[in-house]
């Protein structure tokens, strides 16, 4: 077994510094540091390849990140992708092919932390969530034992695995299904003006979605002075920025993204014709909190909530994104994975980061009264990867769904070794 890293090597830096971190290098070594960390009595976390703004938690964690081999079998029209995969390293293998997972667009993001909570990214209307690729995995159980799923093998596994999050054992190979990609599109964000105490430019947003086509997947931004996203030239100020991807042909997608161009004066234009897998990212990485709820619509109450967060939103790494659904993400059968409400027309993320202290109390206190804002209007929320707080499964995922996953706990992981963003407790 590779290292191991522990609390006593090095002096802890935060309340939920893990106690010990085992680099891994393959199934058996996963096995044995579970081994370990259950001889330790401590509870099990997993970092794959980078994802959850949670982390893996402040008992045991598994480093997977040696695991990221991709393998691509064009016979089947597959990939096999390690563990500790981020998305850059399944781009990279799966170029040039025409072939493609519809994942998440920022590419240091981990593979299977992504998928294991539904996978939310930049081409959701045209090809769904992440994990509705899913076709089978490899998981490291509390007890040791391997086990395969698939289809046809320990089929429910796999459905919990679809959206369920980290709660049933070590995840240290994933199996997707490829789709027809486009070598490119038209992808990027125009940037305007922030609307100040005026709804007109959410309200645009609102009517523009409202019978947008599924090949285009866009979001509406509200970003903080400061932003590290925002172009250098506009930083200096709040901006609103609309997001677009589109997998339409040439002629079609200049027109999809036209409305947003002609929605009012620009500030900049980044809409550009970009690789597949490098359509942008969600922003920033640091220090920082998340959180997130499912909107049905966006009644003109939930907009002016928005302006008045956005108006109170501390300057440097924070933004408001409101997230349009629908298009493939709602044809789904209703119980076809764990991944919950589909059905929802929006999805809005609130972050705020920070450098300091004092910028983490201020960051800290604009997300409680945000979620106080917003959680009336909600139909559901967290989104199980976009929440910086563990979140019980019953909120989460609604009672059918928490139930079932409750009764896989109970079968895979009995004694709730693993503890995942979302808290499943084990069926009784």
């Amino acid at each position: 077994m590779a290292t191991i890293v522990t609390g006593t090597d090095r002096p802890l830096r935060r309340a939920d510094e893990p106690r010990l971190v085992v680099p891994c290098a393959n199934d058996q070594d996963v096995a044995a540091a579970i081994r370990l960390a259950r001889e330790r009595e401590l509870p099990l976390g997993v970092r794959g390849g980078g994802c959850h703004p949670a982390g893996p938690g402040t008992g045991a964690v598994l480093d997977l990140r040696a695991l990221c081999r991709v393998t691509v079998d064009p016979a089947r029209q597959t990939v096999e992708v390690g563990g500790g995969a981020s998305w850059a390293a399944v781009a990279a293998v799966t170029a040039g092919t025409g072939l493609g997972v519809a994942g998440l667009p920022e590419p240091a993001v981990g593979v299977a932390g992504s998928t294991l909570d539904g996978g939310f990214g930049d081409l959701r209307r045209a090809y769904g969530l992440v994990c509705d690729d899913l076709v089978g995995a490899d998981v490291v159980l509390a007890d040791g034992r391997r086990v395969t799923t698939s289809g046809d093998e320990c089929p429910e596994l796999l459905w919990g695995l679809r959206g369920g999050g980290g709660n049933f054992g070590a995840v240290t190979a994933l199996r997707f299904r490829l789709r027809p990609v486009p070598s490119s599109l038209l992808a990027g964000t125009v940037w305007f003006a922030a609307p100040v105490g005026d709804a007109t430019r959410l309200r645009w947003y609102r009517d523009f979605t409202a019978d947008l086509a599924p090949e285009v997947s866009t979001r509406l931004g509200l970003y903080a002075a400061g932003h590290p996203a925002v172009p250098g030239p506009l930083r200096d100020r709040p901006v609103a920025g609309v997001s677009a991807t589109t997998v339409s042909s040439r002629g079609r997608a200049e027109l999809d993204v036209a409305p947003i161009r002609i929605s009012g004066p620009a500030l900049a234009d980044g809409l550009t014709w970009r690789p597949a897998g490098a359509t942008g990212g969600l922003g920033w990485a640091g220090p920082g909190v998340l959180d997130s709820w499912y909107l049905a619509g966006l009644p003109d109450a939930v907009l002016d909530r928005l302006l008045e967060r956005h108006a109170a939103l501390p300057a440097g790494p924070g933004d408001l994104l409101v997230h349009h659904l629908g298009g493939a993400v709602a044809r789904v059968t209703g119980m076809s994975g764990a991944a919950p409400h589909r059905a929802a027309g929006y999805l809005v993320t609130a972050r705020a980061g920070w450098s300091g202290p004092a910028g983490e109390e201020r960051a800290r206190a604009w997300l409680a009264d945000t979620a106080a804002a917003l959680r009336p209007h909600a139909v559901g929320g967290p989104h199980p990867g976009l929440c910086s707080q563990r979140s019980c499964a019953a909120a989460v995922y609604g009672p059918e769904r928490a139930l079932r996953l409750a009764a896989l706990k109970a079968r895979f992981d009995p004694d709730n070794a693993f503890a995942g963003a979302t808290k499943v407790v084990p069926l009784r």
